[in-house]
């Protein structure tokens, strides 16, 4: 849990930083950032979703 919160944090000051830049950019004042973390869980075997791993996500690392 504490993993995800620095990571959560992290992403929260990362944007917050973006939103800032942009902001100056365009003149303008930034007001607000939301950020949200959660945490998803695979409630299926991984012998479920492997033909779409395979299907999908192979071929885009091979871009890669």
């Amino acid at each position: 849990m504490q993993y995800l919160f620095e990571r959560a944090y992290g992403n929260y000051l990362g944007l917050k930083r973006l939103g800032d830049f942009m902001a100056h950019e365009m003149s303008l004042t930034l007001e607000r950032v939301i950020c949200i973390a959660a945490v998803g869980k695979l409630e299926v075997r991984v012998t479920e979703v492997q033909p779409l791993v395979s299907h999908f996500l192979l071929p885009l690392a091979a871009q890669m």
